[in-house]
């Protein structure tokens, strides 16, 4: 069975700022479909940032955990399989639920049902098509999650040196520079949102983690070995 290096162990107080951020998110959207804080909107304008923030600040964790708990980790067929099994089991259960909810309550999003819709959402692959082809409200930046999930084990294999970790997360940034700012902000306010699940919108998020972690478990491993 995969198991990750005994020296790098999960880091409580990133967990729990995911689970404080996963809460923001919640929050956000409960306010924007009910008008909760309609009547105040310097506190409206607040929960919208910590909302939008949080999904960004969801990325830049995970990409930091992975890097960080799998950084000594060969990915042969074994440990491949393990790890994209155990990262399967995580996500999909949950959101076949939610899909099933959707639809007995009939509450669908996304595009017209097809079945190859079905296929993308059953293997969550949808985020390779397009992020907004998830059938359930939100799940696109589950798509985005599984696309990192898929593409990490090769990324980890590859950016192991900080000599070429570094460089590649400020070129990833300064492509996405543009997309975010041009691409993003000159759509139709219609058409925005789905420019703006797009992956290269998210994707040098990711690798942002990676940089402070390697620094952190290089700093840990120092201090550990007193060296």
């Amino acid at each position: 069975p995969f198991v990750a290096a005994p020296p790098l162990q999960r880091v409580a107080s990133l967990d729990a700022l995911r689970g404080l951020m996963a809460m923001f998110v919640a929050v956000y959207h409960h306010v924007v479909w009910t008008q909760a804080f309609a009547f105040d909107a310097t506190l409206n304008g607040a929960i919208t940032v910590l909302g939008v923030y949080s999904v960004e600040g969801f990325f830049i964790i995970i990409g930091f955990c992975f890097f960080h708990i799998y950084r000594e980790t060969k990915f042969h067929a074994r440990e491949l399989c393990g790890f994209h099994v155990k990262r399967f089991a995580r996500i999909a259960p949950v959101y076949y639920l939610a899909v099933l909810l959707n639809l007995a309550f009939d509450q669908r999003v996304g595009p017209e049902f097809s079945w190859l819709k079905l296929i993308e959402n059953v293997t969550l692959t949808f985020g390779l098509v397009h992020p907004n082809h998830a059938m359930v409200l939100g799940g696109w930046s589950i798509g985005i999650e599984y696309v990192f999930y898929l593409a990490f084990p090769l990324l980890a294999s590859r950016l192991r040196s900080p000599a070429i970790l570094y460089p590649c997360t400020l070129a990833l940034s300064a492509l996405a520079w543009p997309f975010i700012f041009d691409k993003v902000a000159s759509q139709p306010e219609a058409e925005r949102f789905h420019a703006y699940v797009q992956i290269p919108n998210h994707a040098f998020l990711f690798l942002k983690g990676a940089a402070p972690a390697e620094i952190y478990t290089r700093v840990r491993l120092r201090l550990r070995t007193g060296a």
